[in-house]
């Protein structure tokens, strides 16, 4: 057996060296990143780093191919059974870690379409990725965030020079210098609005006929880019860590997933799988997201879903486990992650003799939780009315070891990225009392936490380095502060905030509704209300790339979810304000100087809305103390503000007016 060699760990910092050994390891191909977030925020516990695979396989258009020793050699079976093959006459390593060499990659929806029984191809839609693609990897390195160790483990047989010489590589060098990552374009859907809402009327009229139960309708999103995904998906990391996240680079193009939900995991004989149905958007203030804790929790068309899709795993895992042993012990608990609320269920089994992790993957795939019930006709419905192809999305991604474990992932909240382009997804089930409206809405939310971090990379030109490394140090500090909830910042700095003398001047006052979530925003938009003056929020345009400001009377009637996921006026109610009618600005911000150099999220939206304010507006950030740094690095078209108030100061950055 090969001999597992120990690397550092640094329990301060979570590992964090992690991400540069993965940057060292990527030169090598096929690089592939298993990622369980942050422990303390996601619960996750391994990380799995492979690059290098010594055989492969891809899957196009129905067609397997396995390259071993650089020889392709097609495949007459389907991906599943390609998966069997790839690791066929591999032998086991330390059975101490959950792999020590094995097969990682993904399988996408589309191969589904052949146990649905629908064209091979789907008609209008052009494959963007393979359907399926998978390398065997002599080696892994397994980063146990409960234990905090780490280690490079590898098939049985891997040489102990090889591994020396492997570890020697991840601890030392530089990573290879690569050209920065930025959205180049605006993104475009597939199914807008006015495209969606008759779809989804469409499903229930299916589900009131008798057709189906519950359908699960995708949109996709596209956007150009040009650069190193890897830095994008590192903002997703920090920004929206998930337990079930990946990383995944190909010759043809790069996997980003911050997947919460696993498909399925088999151990041995036993095997369980976590379906969620239920999702709720969190909120800053712990008040207000306890409120969305309890009303998703009693939501009973919540629950419905949630158990529609239990009942038809456990059918599904009938097909292979033992009769009798399938159970669902967990139903409908309430999770939570960076940014939404789930309900999560569990249904349990045990492979019966002769089956093993593969024929429970092809005979769950792709998973009920996205597609609907019963699954064979909800498909057939996906596919009549979803205009594009899913891809990797709602497939399944992990990996498979000789010893027989196998762990698997659904990719939902998950972005491909190739050929110039990124594609992301995001979609819901509908049930007969859906709201086509409503699940619209929801199919915002889910995206909230992608749409917020493309925006970090829209701004024009390459970022600025400094401000850069300060951002990822300041996301981190505030996420510190504010583990425990911002309401008794928000609450002292509101009172603050309506102190002052310009704010007891102003008759328009500029704020937002949780940006960002630096601080819970909304007590002071409610203050501006009672106080009886005119509250302006911003609403983000896509085209021009700008914000448009609006009167809002009314915080619970004139708000929709916006683009990047956080509420905005609802322009068909609230007019048009401005900025030069702007009297008081409070401007979101992560940092601020004393000279009032602001560091923003580094889209540039606020810059160019303040660029046209001019003399009368008074603009103001304010911040918890620990996150004010003496100097923001400063750049021609950053806008500085009037003052700087946090809980203990105020600094005014120029005279008052």
């Amino acid at each position: 057996m090969a001999r597992t060699l120990e690397l550092p760990y640094d329990a301060s910092t979570g590992c964090a060296e992690r991400h540069a050994w993965f940057e060292r390891l990527r030169p090598l191909g096929w690089a592939a990143f298993l990622d369980s977030g942050d422990r303390a925020r996601t619960g996750g516990r391994y990380d799995i780093l492979a690059a290098g695979p010594v055989a492969s396989l891809v899957s196009r258009e129905g067609r397997c191919e396995i390259r071993r020793d650089g020889y392709a050699t097609p495949f007459a079976g389907s991906a599943f059974a390609a998966l069997r093959s790839l690791l066929e006459g591999a032998a086991p390593g330390d059975a101490a870690w959950p792999i020590a060499g094995g097969a990682i990659g993904y399988f996408g929806y589309e191969l589904g379409r052949a146990v649905a029984r629908l064209p091979a191809a789907k008609p209008g839609a052009s494959a963007f990725m393979p359907e399926a693609a998978v390398g065997l990897y002599a080696w892994t390195v397994v980063v146990d965030h409960a234990e905090k160790r780490a280690a490079l483990t590898s098939l049985a047989g891997f040489p102990d020079g090889e591994a020396e010489a492997l570890r020697e590589r991840f601890l030392a060098g530089e990573p290879a210098a690569r050209e920065p990552f930025r959205v180049t374009g605006e993104v475009a859907s597939t199914l807008e609005r006015e495209a969606y809402l008759p779809r989804a009327a469409r499903i229930i009229d299916y589900i009131r006929a008798g057709d189906t139960y519950q359908v699960n309708l995708t949109r996709e999103f596209r956007l150009a880019y040009r650069g190193d995904a890897w830095e994008f998906y590192r903002h997703l990391h920090d920004t929206n860590p998930s337990p079930m996240g990946a990383f995944l680079e190909y010759p043809f193009g790069s996997v980003l997933s911050s997947s919460p939900e696993r498909l399925m995991t088999v151990e041995g004989r036993e095997a369980v799988t976590q379906p969620i149905k239920g999702t709720r958007r969190r909120r800053a203030d712990p008040a207000e997201d306890a409120r969305v804790r309890a009303d998703l929790a009693a939501s009973a068309k919540d629950r419905a879903e949630n158990v529609m899709i239990v009942d038809l795993l456990r059918n599904d895992f009938g097909r292979v486990c033992e009769p009798g042993s399938v159970a669902a012990p967990r139903l409908c608990d309430l999770e939570s992650f960076a940014t939404v609320h789930h309900l999560v269920s569990e249904v349990t089994g045990r492979l019966a003799p002769g089956r093993d992790g593969v024929d429970l993957l092809e005979a769950c795939f792709p998973g009920g939780s996205i597609t609907g019930a019963p699954k064979r006709r909800a498909m057939e419905i996906i596919d009549e009315l979803e205009p594009h192809r899913r891809e990797v999305y709602c497939g399944a991604i992990g990996y498979a070891t000789p010893a027989g474990r196998l762990d698997m992932n659904i990719p939902i909240r998950t972005t491909l990225a190739a050929q110039g382009e990124l594609r992301f997804y995001a979609g819901g089930g509908i049930v007969a009392d859906s709201s086509p409206e409503a699940e619209f809405e929801e199919t915002e939310v889910k995206i909230a936490a992608i749409r917020r971090a493309l925006a970090r990379f829209s701004a024009g030109g390459a970022p600025h380095p400094a401000k850069a490394a300060m951002r990822r140090e300041l996301l981190a500090a505030r996420d510190a502060l504010f583990s425990g909830g911002s309401a008794g910042f928000s609450a002292t700095i509101t009172a603050r905030l309506r102190e002052m003398t310009e704010y007891r001047r102003a008759r328009t006052v500029l704020s937002t509704v949780s940006f960002g979530t630096e601080w819970d925003t909304r007590a002071f938009a409610e203050g501006v209300l009672a106080d009886g003056k005119v509250l302006v929020l911003p609403r983000v345009v896509r085209e021009p790339r700008s914000l448009t400001l609006h009167a809002v009377a009314d915080l619970g009637a004139d708000l929709v979810p916006g683009v990047w996921g956080i509420e905005e006026p609802d322009p068909a109610r609230c007019p048009q304000v401005p900025i030069s009618q702007v009297d008081f600005a409070l401007v979101p911000a992560l940092s601020c100087s004393g000279e009032g150099v602001r560091l923003g999220y580094g889209a540039g939206y606020f810059d160019r809305l303040l660029a046209g304010a001019g003399t009368r507006t008074f603009r103001v950030v304010a911040l918890p103390e620990p996150l004010v740094r003496d100097r923001v690095p400063f750049e021609p078209h950053d806008v500085p503000v009037d003052a700087l108030l946090t809980e203990q100061r105020l600094i005014r950055t120029k005279p008052p007016k």
